[in-house]
């Protein structure tokens, strides 16, 4: 049984992985032909502009549109990485009041599943070790 089970899990992550490695080579192939066609149109700009600027003129021209293009994708690629304020913490009697309220709801269900326990009830005991586990989750994630 637990060795279908791990040939199936096995089965299911080739094949996501040769899916997530199709993805990626073809992703890889895309990105070097964009790179072709953005080297192809700066050589074409350059021998546009090359005619009726001059050699230098037209350097400076590409060069200085490269670097503003780059200089405002950066300027977008950082400005939402501002950090939030924390949330204020709470007040300390705001926090003793959950911890007594904690306190209180748990004697109660304390007393609810002793009471249980002692009249011997199996609806009533299963109530209260149902109960009792409850309460143990509610108060061990408070605390």
């Amino acid at each position: 049984m637990i060795g279908i089970l791990v040939d199936a899990i096995a089965a299911e992550i080739g094949r996501v992985l040769r899916r997530l490695t199709l993805r990626a080579l073809l992703t890889l192939v895309a990105f070097a032909l964009l790179l072709a066609a953005f080297v192809s149109a700066l050589a074409l700009l350059f021998v546009y502009l090359q005619a009726t600027f001059g050699t230098m003129s037209t350097l400076a021209a590409i060069a200085g549109g490269n670097v503003l293009v780059a200089a405002i994708l950066l300027a977008i690629a950082f400005s939402g990485t501002r950090r939030r304020a924390p949330p204020p913490q709470k007040a300390a009697s705001t926090e003793a009041d959950e911890v007594r309220a904690t306190i209180a709801a748990t004697e109660r269900a304390v007393n609810e599943a002793a009471d249980a326990l002692r009249e011997g009830s199996h609806e009533r005991m299963v109530q209260a070790v149902t109960t009792a586990i409850v309460t143990g989750i509610v108060l061990g994630r408070r605390l």
